[in-house]
């Protein structure tokens, strides 16, 4: 189908060093995404202007991250496009699948909305250590680093609007 990358220059260099792996990539009955971005914001902008949801991507570890539950293609490692060889079958990662709970739902939406801590003690009847831990619970099981990388996976997994 296409080839679409976040950096145009990135995509020139890349088709001019390796015409032939470039010319099978296009081949390929799947739009094929190159994120080279390893900012978080930078991944969510460029998935927020496409809305990819099948296809081949090739991104950062991060990207891996983000991306992991949020599309339906395969996800592979930037460096894995420039090793690609003719010969080489794609192996995708293995995908995440999450189940959120009700109760990690509306920690998700204060969080969101930038609820004081102290609100969400009193509302899930909790102490802070507990609060915490339910955080950081939510973080592990989206894989996210850290809060900047959780909002956004939020945002582009529309979990707050199921």
């Amino acid at each position: 189908m296409c080839i679409i990358c976040d950096d145009n220059y990135y995509l020139v260099g890349f088709s001019s060093l390796n015409a032939e792996i470039s010319r099978k990539l296009q081949s390929l009955p799947d739009d094929v995404y190159i994120i080279t971005s390893s900012s978080a914001i930078g991944i969510y902008f460029f998935i927020s202007r496409h809305k990819p949801r099948n296809g081949i991507f090739f991104c950062t570890e991060r990207g891996a991250r983000l991306l992991n539950g949020v599309v339906n293609g395969r996800i592979f490692h930037l460096v894995d496009l420039l090793n690609y060889s003719i010969d080489k079958n794609f192996h995708s990662k293995k995908k995440g699948c999450y189940t959120i709970s009700h109760e990690e739902k509306q920690l998700l939406h204060l969080f969101a909305i930038n609820s004081s801590t102290s609100l969400k003690m009193r509302l899930f009847n909790v102490s802070y250590k507990k609060l915490k831990a339910m955080h950081l619970k939510i973080r592990k099981k989206l894989q996210c680093n850290n809060n900047v990388e959780l909002f956004l996976k939020v945002r582009m997994m529309n979990i707050l609007q199921k």
